[in-house]
């Protein structure tokens, strides 16, 4: 199945650990640096993120791939945790016309309990036929558009484990923030600090 995957809204304000915890690990009591630090904080985030496949911080993302799985099948969500609300979910595919219409809410269920979350076609409907796909490239378009939010909807609810490796890595970065001439950064142990990440890591 061809897909693509690309983040559509993505937060500009809201950290997913407090500067002021990055800076009290960092012992560094001056503000001069506060932004650099939430850059960081960002860039290690986003690191995070795609290491695990998971989403930290709360996203929208658009899904798009050829079909429908089958008239009943399934159709996993990358990038867990999925939204528990449903109307954070929409469906649209191109019809027998080659328009693109908007799935009824009513037509499908969100399994946001699994991991990654579901969707499925709610009791007594099937996924509709996609028009206007050919098994031929240069002859088709991803007739399918799923657009969701995930992510953890507050700092709090983030794993400690990931929120930690988010502070241990700006730490580092921080700390080797300089181009060094005369010796690499020291990189930090993978058996530690990355192994924090393992159980949350989406396969």
């Amino acid at each position: 199945m061809n897909w693509t995957l690309r983040v559509t809204s993505y937060p500009t304000t809201w950290l997913p650990v407090a500067l002021q915890d990055v800076k009290d690990y960092l012992r560094i009591s001056h503000d001069s640096d506060n932004a650099q630090i939430v850059s960081m904080i960002w860039t290690a985030t986003r690191i995070a993120e795609g290491m695990m496949r998971r989403a930290v911080v709360p996203q929208v993302l658009e899904y798009r791939f050829d079909e429908f799985p089958g008239r009943v099948d399934p159709v996993e969500l990358p990038h867990p945790p999925l939204s528990t609300s449903s109307s954070h979910v929409s469906v649209a595919y191109l019809d027998s016309s080659g328009a693109w219409a908007t799935l009824p809410s009513t037509a499908y269920e969100v399994d946001y309990r699994s991991e990654p979350g579901r969707i499925l076609p709610s009791p007594g409907n099937t996924w509709p036929d996609v028009g206007r796909w050919s098994p031929y490239p240069s002859r088709r378009d991803l007739g399918v558009t799923v657009t969701y939010r995930c992510g953890y909807e507050a700092s709090s609810a983030i794993p400690e484990p990931i929120r930690h490796w988010v502070v241990m890595r700006v730490g580092a970065m921080y700390e080797h923030r300089e181009a060094l001439a005369d010796r690499a950064p020291q990189e930090l142990a993978r058996n530690y600090v990355d192994g924090l990440l393992d159980p949350y890591r989406v396969f």
